[in-house]
């Protein structure tokens, strides 16, 4: 969105454009572009160029020089006016918010220690937009601001991750604090304060060997002024209130930039058309591409209905005479969160019986039980105990089913064909909504060829099914990837058992 596709910036890496490379390709380029001529090398120590050189000429004097292509690109623009735009992620909970624009910068720039400043003050640190939306209005764990320069083109970005309701005051405030900077003289006692903050950062980067490497790598590159660095104090040491306020006029652009939020597009685009200039929010999809929501979903088949494809989903797995013979089902999975193993067991026993347990080796974490209408939730390592209640109790019950899509009109809930969604991939699914009452909605995705369910998506959760295998003649998902808020879980199941007779005092509630 910031570079546009046509700009080697905007192009985006995917599993497809991997696959695409070759040995023979990675060794193209490296002959093509890999040359002595355009390389720089810079060595910090405890040694002189004397001991240096004979190391230096060992080692890459059999490097050859040669001519290397150099391209040509349009340089990107802001946009003439406010854009907003949004990637929709239907289960998300919370907004992660961009204020974001190209920018003409390059290293050296005669500016660009007076864009520093002024970034920080609006949120390179714990200061304006942090103090804001964090300290001020408690809405964010965080908010920042950069401001890059590059050799071919710069980069303004303004971001926070925030709650749903405060998404759009969330940018009402970034947008204020970008004005309140070009129009307000920044306070003495302010500047000072960023200003000692940053000479003091400047000065611990000198400890870093690397940090003087690339002092000398960029002096040579980017053409600097030899002193550019040693004089780096002096001059920022002497910019004044105006020179930030002139600065931010030229590079703070709140008139001129994308608004782009990955969240649920269904509860926040009403409440960010009026940041566009035009009224509208553009969508992208996860790569990247600009869609038309209206037309992201293909019709479905005319005659074609919800039931129809629930039961075939049904007679994929197994048919509904098979199904109705398990009485009872243990799933053992596993998974890796943060670099520990974790275990997940379920237990189900029609048609009102259910455990879930979670832990690590020996030890139980959380274990949660349902049983004819109650439930409980309890922490064996802390000893609490508590009931379940409410939506979390009525997917219990649901799932207790086994099978709940066997007993949809049991259950009081009506489906909703609402079209085919191609994936990426350019798989086929068809959209299935689930009316449980109220606002209470789900939606499954249902494979057009196999039949097989491969998604479901909750107001709070998202969970993918995959690796389909039979058991005793009934198809389950050997794969399943949870996605609650920002944590992703893989789970791989490695047992499937029916009809193993569980006990009913197994489910019992004390």
């Amino acid at each position: 969105m910031v570079y546009g596709t046509n700009h080697p910036y905007g192009l985006i890496a995917s599993e497809e454009s991997v696959k695409k490379i070759t040995l023979e390709k990675c060794t193209e380029y490296y002959k093509t572009f890999f040359k002595p001529n355009v390389a720089y090398l810079a060595i910090v120590g405890d040694i002189t160029l004397e001991q240096a050189k004979p190391l230096i000429e060992k080692y890459f004097s059999a490097w050859q020089m040669g001519e290397v292509p150099k391209a040509k690109y349009m340089t990107p623009k802001a946009p003439a006016k406010t854009t907003v735009a949004i990637v929709d992620r239907p289960n998300a909970v919370q907004s992660t918010i961009n204020v974001t624009y190209p920018v003409v910068l390059t290293p050296g720039s005669p500016d660009e220690i007076k864009v520093k400043l002024t970034n920080s003050i609006l949120g390179g640190g714990t200061f304006r937009l942090f103090n804001n939306l964090r300290e001020k209005h408690g809405w964010t764990y965080g908010a920042y601001s950069s401001l890059q320069s590059d050799k071919l083109i710069g980069k303004f970005n303004a971001n926070a991750e925030v709650r749903n309701p405060v998404t759009d005051s969330s940018f009402t405030e970034i947008l204020g604090e970008m004005n309140r900077i070009r129009s307000e003289a920044v306070p003495d006692d302010e500047l000072n304060m960023v200003r000692n903050f940053m000479m003091g950062n400047f000065g611990r980067s000198l400890e870093n060997p690397s940090t003087v490497a690339n002092f000398a790598i960029n002096t040579a590159r980017y053409n600097l002024p030899k002193d550019y660095y040693s004089t780096y104090l002096t001059k920022l040491s002497a910019l004044t209130s105006a020179d930030v306020q002139l600065t931010a006029q030229k590079y703070i652009r709140p008139d001129n930039a994308y608004l782009l939020v990955v969240g649920k597009a269904e509860e926040l685009t009403p409440k960010l058309k009026k940041f566009a200039k035009s009224g509208e929010v553009t969508y992208y999809d996860i790569e990247g591409k600009q869609y038309d929501p209206s037309k992201k979903l293909k019709p479905a088949p005319a005659g074609l209905t919800a039931d129809q494809v629930v039961n075939k989903y049904i007679a994929a797995i197994g048919g509904a005479k098979a199904l109705k013979k398990v009485k009872d089902v243990t799933i053992n999975a596993g998974a890796t969160m943060q670099g520990m193993p974790i275990t997940l067991d379920l237990y189900y026993k029609a048609p009102d019986k259910m455990l879930m347990q979670v832990g690590s080796g020996a030890m139980v974490f959380a274990k949660q039980i349902y049983n004819a209408g109650k439930g409980i939730s309890s922490s064996p390592m802390s000893g609490e105990t508590k009931p379940i209640e409410g939506d979390e109790l009525t997917g219990m019950k649901e799932q207790a089913m086994i099978f709940p899509e066997m007993y949809y009109s049991t259950l009081g809930y009506t489906v909703e064909l609402l079209g085919i969604e191609e994936q990426k991939d350019k798989k086929q699914f068809y959209k299935v909504q689930i009316n449980k009452g109220g606002d209470k909605k789900d939606t499954d995705y249902y494979d057009v060829e196999t039949g097989l369910k491969m998604r479901t998506e909750s107001k709070d959760q998202l969970t993918e099914f995959s690796d389909y295998k039979a058991v005793d003649g009934i198809m389950y998902p050997h794969a399943m990837t949870q996605n609650m808020g920002p944590q992703t879980i893989n789970f791989v199941v490695s047992g499937v058992k029916l009809n193993s007779k569980l006990k009913d005092d197994f489910f019992e509630i004390k």
